[in-house]
């Protein structure tokens, strides 16, 4: 399950992979609506795996594990790639001359845009498309690993994880000593226990109440 919805999301990075000057808004609003559904979907998934994969009692950490993970992830990611944006974009600027259009981190002025000449301006344009294409190829190659990593997952039911740590019926703190699967009620319980008190009570000799003496008429 996890592979399949992990291919969605690979999709959605080979589709923006493709984006050039001539990509309409309509196109590359639709490919990134592939790719938010494929990362929406993986994001839960991965946290269902991460959580059936340990016990109860572990639950907790494997949550906060798997979010620590995912934020440390993301921050890497968008300094990494962002670097590679920003290189690229570099690099195809000083091919059509117009080096000084961005700044030191990729960022370009619209401004700036609007005073280019055409010529420059569709220069600019391409540079700017070919470095976000670059980014996205990087990206499918790294997504694609995780499909890979994905495809040898092992499911591990919930329900049947459960079954096996409480294999024996005395240890199963839900259920019932018998091992109906069903709690004991409480008044059984209670009723129990003060049954064994009153046979341990007639085996000592002792009655009920050993301070009360009852004569023929019934006075105290």
């Amino acid at each position: 399950m996890a592979a399949d919805i992990i291919r969605a999301m690979v999709v959605g990075i080979v589709l923006l992979a493709q984006l050039d000057v001539s990509t309409s808004t309509l196109q590359s609003s639709l490919f990134m609506l592939v790719l938010g559904i494929g990362i929406g979907c993986v994001m839960q998934v991965i946290m269902l795996l991460a959580q059936n994969s340990v016990e109860q009692r572990d639950m907790g950490v494997a949550s906060s594990t798997s979010t620590f993970t995912r934020s440390i992830g993301g921050a890497f990611g968008v300094a990494i790639f962002g670097a590679i944006f920003s290189a690229q974009l570099h690099s195809g600027l000083e091919n059509v001359g117009a080096s000084g259009v961005a700044s030191g981190t990729g960022q370009i002025d619209p401004a700036t845009l609007d005073a280019l000449p055409p010529s420059v301006l569709s220069g600019v344009l391409d540079a700017i498309a070919g470095a976000t294409s670059s980014v996205f190829g990087w990206v499918t190659i790294c997504a694609v690993a995780v499909f890979l990593l994905a495809v040898g997952i092992k499911a591990v039911p919930a329900l049947h994880r459960n079954r096996g740590r409480y294999s024996n019926p005395r240890s199963d703190p839900i259920g019932d000593t018998a091992g109906s699967g069903a709690p004991e009620p409480a008044a059984t319980t209670a009723a129990s226990a003060l049954s064994r008190r009153g046979g341990s009570a007639r085996s000592t000799g002792a009655g009920p109440c050993p301070h009360r003496r009852v004569t023929r008429s019934g006075a105290l």
